[in-house]
């Protein structure tokens, strides 16, 4: 038949025309009466079963699936021993090789890489063994298979476990006091990790001044406290577990300043020694110069020492042998941050000590007195070394006077073998190195018999008006109020 026309009318009606042919129909013409969706549908489902009937041909005729166990890159540390499985599925396998990284195809019999092909559990399979795996030996291992007229291929990657590395992570990070910024301590791994801080063996846990964050350590307001050894652990987990740790000396900067300062004031005598001291805090440690009445001392003879210390702190020792050893002493200290700043010592020869605070009587009897001792306000800048105590009876003159050496810790003390009812002067003289200080004068009267009396804690230096009052102020009161 030879189609002539094809029509589709309004109605989608698709219509045939053909020639005619001697012993053919003189009309034979052929309508469709079917909707054209419908035959759009049908064309559809006619061509999917064509592509399905391809595809079970190809099958057929011999196309293989290939596999690799196990099927995920493979990490490994250096030194292990394993081996990778590729096997044909759906197919009759001819034979197999193992390629290395570069392309070249690994032997059957070599030293480290073992290529096997063999039966594994009825399917057609090659094995590739592994043996002391090194760095060098990463990259992708494939399979190759020759399944009838088809070559298939399929490849693994092969990585060497690294350990964790800390790629930015300076042993030592300088800051200043009062900054915000991070200490800087970066891991990485080849596995998943985790990363933790410690400052003196305690966990730094996240709070408002510290923030662990991907790349260090984020501090607010960095203070004195914040100087020392922080420490950085990372630690893996997953396919490993393994923990590394860095430890990063952290310097906060400050300026130099002068601490625990002493009285400057100084009193010694020639022949003794005297030792000040400076001590300073600064980060950077300061650095210290002594100097004498402005000019530089040196630590060059037997009268002068310096020891400095490598926690800020000096020790200038002085020999006094001569006069002019006597004078202003200043500590200058200075770092990169501040400086100078300076502590001055007034060092002079000592005096004499002032007159003692005042006597006590504790007690009186007839043939002693108990006294107390306030020391010297003052003693000269020469510590009290003795006490001498002078007394009399009123009725007698210095020159019959006994003398007493008293302990300059014994401030309480007894004065025996004294006469009943009998008035007496004392004085009492502090002594130090440089010499007699001024005496304090009292005087005092012993009772009629052995008995004790009362104690007195009265003012003794008093004039012979004051004692007449005092005698007769109880006689007054009796008038008074009788």
């Amino acid at each position: 038949m030879l189609i002539n026309k094809i029509k589709i009318d309004k109605n989608n009606i698709l219509s045939i025309d053909s020639g005619t042919n001697s012993g053919e129909d003189a009309n034979p013409k052929f309508s469709f009466a079917n909707n054209f969706r419908l035959i759009k549908s049908t064309s559809l489902s006619i061509l999917f079963a064509l592509i399905f009937l391809a595809f079970l041909s190809q099958i057929g005729s011999g196309q293989a699936a290939l596999i690799i166990t196990p099927n995920i890159t493979q990490i490994r540390k250096q030194g292990d021993n394993f081996y990778l499985e590729c096997t044909v599925t759906g197919g009759d396998g001819v034979g197999f090789y193992w390629t290395y990284p570069n392309g070249t195809i690994i032997p059957y019999q070599g030293t480290r890489f073992i290529s096997q092909s063999d039966q594994c559990l009825g399917h057609n399979c090659s094995i590739l063994l592994f043996n002391d795996i090194r760095k060098e030996d990463e990259g992708i291992y494939t399979c190759v298979a020759n399944v009838k007229q088809y070559v298939e291929k399929k490849g693994i990657l092969l990585r060497i476990y690294e350990p964790i590395k800390f790629t930015h992570a300076p042993k030592i990070q300088n800051y200043t006091l009062g900054q915000n910024a991070l200490i800087h301590c970066v891991a990485t791994s080849m596995t998943n990790l985790s990363v933790d801080w410690k400052k003196n063996a305690k966990i730094i846990t996240k709070s408002g001044k510290y923030q662990p964050t991907k790349d260090g350590l984020w501090v607010n307001n960095f203070d004195k406290q914040d100087n020392g050894t922080f420490t950085c652990r990372a630690k893996e987990y997953g396919l490993f577990y393994a923990t590394a740790s860095i430890d990063i000396d952290v310097n906060v900067w400050y300026p130099t300043a002068i601490i625990d300062k002493p009285d400057p004031n100084i009193r010694a005598l020639i022949g003794e020694q005297v030792n000040l001291t400076c001590r300073t805090e600064g980060n950077p440690i300061s650095t210290i110069s002594w100097y004498n009445n402005n000019f530089l001392v040196r630590n060059v003879t037997n009268d002068i020492t310096v020891l400095n210390d490598r926690n800020g702190t000096s020790v200038l020792l002085i020999n006094l042998r001569k006069v002019n050893d006597f004078g202003r002493y200043i500590c200058r200290a200075y770092n990169s941050i501040k400086g100078p700043v300076e502590f001055v010592y007034d060092v002079k020869e000592a005096d004499i000590p002032n007159e003692v605070q005042e006597i006590e009587i504790i007690a009186v009897k007839a043939n002693s007195v108990e006294i107390r001792i306030m020391p010297p306000a003052y003693d000269g800048g020469s510590e009290v070394l003795y006490y001498m105590l002078q007394y009399k009876s009123q009725e007698l003159g210095w020159d019959n006077s006994s003398i007493l050496k008293i302990p300059a810790d014994s401030l309480r003390y007894t004065i025996t073998g004294l006469k009943p009812t009998t008035k007496y002067d004392m004085e009492i003289v502090p002594v130090n190195a440089k010499g007699k200080g001024m005496p304090f004068v009292a005087n005092f009267s012993t009772n009629d018999d052995t008995s004790p009396s009362s104690a007195i804690n009265l003012m003794t230096r008093f004039s012979s008006i004051q004692l007449l009052f005092y005698i007769l102020l109880p006689l007054l009161f009796k008038i008074i109020f009788h």
